[in-house]
């Protein structure tokens, strides 16, 4: 009898429930979307205007956004650490640690993400109360991977979410090889073939991608997986604030740096589940130099950025030198370090490093241990390898630009510095490269044009820290005079 009247009881709620819901009744989740934010946890100043950081932008999401709310998730595109030395230099923990401040409920697998290599990866997963998400990487024997999920479920508002996760497939050309070559990075269209019906079958009702993949390759992805009915592809890694609509799907990349975030709402019918509706706004996180930011910086996530800061401060902070002007991209950076590599190491000829790899400026003042590592933040050592010089040549023509020292562009041909003359196509040379570019990084040909290049196991960074302090240079003898200005690469980025 007492069981019958329950079951009463229980069909009695059940229906007062759903009279409580109208007839096409909706309600929104709103996702709060950034990508490539690596490691800007301070604000920075970006033509003339401050931008980023970490408090600011949790400020910002307080005053627009109501949030942290129920119906509200934030979601990372992923490459979150590798960056100014805040970070960088404690291997992203303290990105990590202001993302769980700022209530991240996912990320994708960035290929920056491995910069330090896979067991630090796991370290950071396991200390972040968030998943990391990559459905198309395996080990080699197509094995799950012990870093990352490839998807997850949140429950938001009542409203089961699916969020699948994809890593770009350069990785391993835009990381360092050893970090990632147990691992296979797969296709994304068989990637999500795969894994949004698994999503759905655990009753998701909205399914979104989340991947460290640039908007071009979105584009043809979306066209690919049209019959998965995917609303939402949020994407990553060519740094683009953009987005577009590609049939049924929308697709979003929100900058880099903190700069923006992407604010995506997804109406949802209540009693099927079913999308009716996105709308979409891309807010900037900047303010005139001279004024405060846009909102009061959050509190938590500040504490959190302060304690790093004053971490970083009492390791980083030896003054090495001065600069009256900054020292900036393209070519005073590119010849300051290029030109303290062959300083250090004279044994070779040129040097040679990816543009890609320089990450900041150094502004106006005092220079520091940790502007150095704010520049070159990658864990890199140099290589010295042996080519002809038609090798030379092809390298310094390719894969996207190049900073050098010991050669320099002149009237269309490169000339060696010390004796004015071309480099001989059949001449043998010493060329000094980073361990990225030598193992294949940006497609570099160099450990196929000399298997048995030389690791020298110099830190890339420390000639750059020999020179400046080597120079002795203070406010009134700045080092700007002694750093060349004149392009010498084919191309900046």
């Amino acid at each position: 009898m007492r069981v019958k009247q329950l079951a009463v009881l229980s069909l009695a709620l059940v229906l007062l429930l759903s009279a409580c819901i109208p007839p096409g009744a909706s309600t929104t989740i709103t996702i709060l979307y950034t990508n490539d934010e690596h490691g800007w946890l301070l604000p920075a100043e970006q033509n003339k205007r401050m931008s980023s950081g970490a408090a600011e932008m949790m400020g910002l999401w307080a005053k627009n956004e109501g949030y942290p709310n129920a119906s509200t998730i934030a979601l990372s595109g992923g490459d979150s650490w590798t960056g100014p030395a805040i970070s960088t230099w404690f291997k992203g923990e303290p990105a990590a640690e202001a993302m769980n401040a700022m209530g991240y409920r996912a990320a994708a697998v960035g290929n920056h993400d491995f910069d330090f290599g896979c067991d630090v990866l796991k370290q950071r997963r396991d200390e972040s109360r968030f998943p990391f998400l990559s459905a198309n990487v395996t080990t080699k024997d197509g094995k799950p991977v012990d870093f990352a999920a490839p998807y997850t479920l949140l429950d938001v508002s009542g409203i089961k979410v699916g969020i699948v996760g994809l890593s770009t497939r350069e990785t391993p050309q835009v990381t360092k090889r050893e970090n990632v070559s147990d691992l296979e990075f797969g296709d994304y269209q068989a990637a999500l073939k795969k894994y949004v019906p698994e999503v759905r079958s655990k009753g998701a009702s909205v399914v979104v991608v989340l991947g460290h993949v640039c908007l071009a390759e979105l584009v043809t992805l979306a066209v690919q997986v049209k019959d998965l009915n995917i609303p939402v592809m949020f994407g990553g890694h060519c740094h683009e604030a953009a987005n577009r609509q590609v049939g049924g799907t929308w697709l979003f990349e929100s900058g880099n740096f903190y700069h923006a975030y992407s604010r995506v709402d997804l109406n949802v019918d209540v009693a099927s589940g079913r999308l009716t509706g996105v709308k979409v706004k891309l807010v900037k996180n900047e303010w005139e130099k001279s004024a405060s930011p846009a909102a009061p910086p959050d509190s938590a996530v500040k504490a959190v950025v302060d304690k790093w800061q004053a971490k970083a401060d009492t390791q980083l902070n030896t003054v090495i030198g001065y600069t009256q002007k900054g020292i900036a991209r393209p070519w005073p950076m590119y010849n300051l370090v290029a030109d303290a590599w062959l300083w250090a190491y004279p044994q070779a000829d040129i040097a040679i490093s990816n543009v890609g790899g320089f990450r900041q400026d150094i502004n106006a003042g005092e220079i520091t241990f940790g502007d150095v590592v704010g520049v070159l933040p990658f864990e890199n050592s140099l290589y010295d390898v042996k080519l002809t010089g038609a090798q030379v040549l092809q390298d310094l023509t390719c894969c996207g630009g190049v900073a050098a020292s010991g050669v320099k562009w002149v009237n269309g041909r490169f000339i060696l510095t010390q004796t004015g003359q071309p480099i001989d196509p059949q001449a043998a040379y010493r060329v000094l490269v980073n361990d990225f570019m030598y193992t294949g990084g940006d497609q570099f040909p160099l450990q196929k044009q000399d298997p048995n290049g030389y690791d020298t196991a110099i830190n890339w960074r420390q000639p750059v820290m020999d020179w400046i302090m080597a120079q002795d240079s203070s406010a009134s003898a700045p080092i700007d005079d002694k750093i060349d200005t004149e392009q010498r690469g084919t191309a900046s980025r």
